[in-house]
């Protein structure tokens, strides 16, 4: 007699569709939860151009508003939107050091 194991926990597309949206809206609202930094954006498979789009609309935002009281740094909204402008020009990422790397380099 053969011993049976249990195929894995395959869940529906329709739940599947609503975790993507779920972390689709939570990405939108902190997406530093989500993100080192804004090139892993850009790789994320899961996202359309505009979830992109929206996503890096609203770490800027963020940024700006930490900006405004003292709690980011200035090369960090510059990056966000170097990279935002790249994406709206289609073009590739230019080949950059990593945000921490470069706000070492700043402050030295």
């Amino acid at each position: 007699m053969r011993a049976r194991v249990p195929l894995a926990d395959l869940k529906p597309p329709a739940q599947a569709v609503m975790k993507k949206a779920k972390f689709l809206q939570e990405a939108k609202l902190d997406p530093a939860r989500f993100y080192r930094n804004p090139t892993d954006i850009m790789r994320d498979r899961r996202l359309t151009h505009e979830d992109r789009m929206q996503i890096l609309a609203a770490w800027e935002r963020n940024t700006s508003a930490q900006q405004d009281g003292g709690l980011a740094a200035p090369e960090h909204l510059e990056r966000l939107r170097q990279v935002r402008a790249q994406l709206e020009g289609g073009g590739q990422l230019p080949q950059a050091a990593p945000l921490a790397e470069s706000l070492i380099t700043a402050q030295s």
